[in-house]
């Protein structure tokens, strides 16, 4: 969200750039706690505050674990704990504790939600499926090119198959066997593992 303020909603006061997440899920969370509240459930109903790493460099690693501490559930990134941990640091409870009351205003008035949520709607999804389609590309690739070497063997036996079909079954296993030899002769690639294309099979 942050990243998202500062190249769409750049008029943001200085003090409320880089709080817009943060503002966000505290807000979603203090929703979360009242409405649980009057329910008298036996378990407390927590919020899980998914990979709380921070996106610009220039952040401090633990800029989200520390502004959510004191409640509920973090799942952070490998690299965040680890920078935690090298930080040493005493962290107290931070989760109910909003920012002073101009950035909340600041936000609330300049930061359209549903354009936010479209973008990063938008962006989330394509990370997903780009990789998605990239993998759809390579393993269509792939089955071309195992259907070609296929084609291949088959044009071989099939050619051996019917020059003995009209033959004893004694001979027939061995021109069976000597079509199969010459494939392996010429299209020694067919037998690879993986096998190579039909293209690289030579005359017999």
């Amino acid at each position: 969200m942050d990243v998202y303020t500062e190249k769409y909603v750049p008029e943001l006061i200085p003090a409320a750039q880089g709080q817009v997440g943060i503002v966000n899920v505290k807000e979603l969370w203090r929703l979360n706690q009242e409405f649980w509240k009057s329910k008298n459930l036996a378990l407390q109903q927590e919020i899980i505050f998914a990979s709380t790493g921070t996106k610009k460099p220039t952040d401090p690693p633990d800029k989200y674990v520390e502004a959510l501490a004191g409640s509920d559930i973090q799942t952070n990134p490998p690299a965040t704990n680890d920078a935690v941990e090298k930080l040493n640091k005493q962290y107290s409870r931070k989760i109910d504790q909003m920012p002073p009351q101009n950035v909340i205003d600041d936000i609330h008035k300049k930061v359209d939600q549903k354009k936010l949520e479209d973008k990063l709607m938008e962006e989330g999804t394509a990370k997903f499926a780009d990789p998605q389609h990239a993998l759809l590309k390579l393993v269509a690739q792939k089955r071309a090119s195992l259907a070609g070497a296929r084609q291949a063997s088959w044009v071989f036996l099939f050619i051996g198959r019917v020059h003995t079909t009209a033959v004893a079954p004694g001979r027939r296993r061995r021109w069976e066997a000597y079509w199969t030899s010459s494939l392996r002769r010429s299209c020694p690639g067919v037998f690879r593992t993986p096998p190579e294309p039909a293209s690289a099979c030579r005359r017999l």
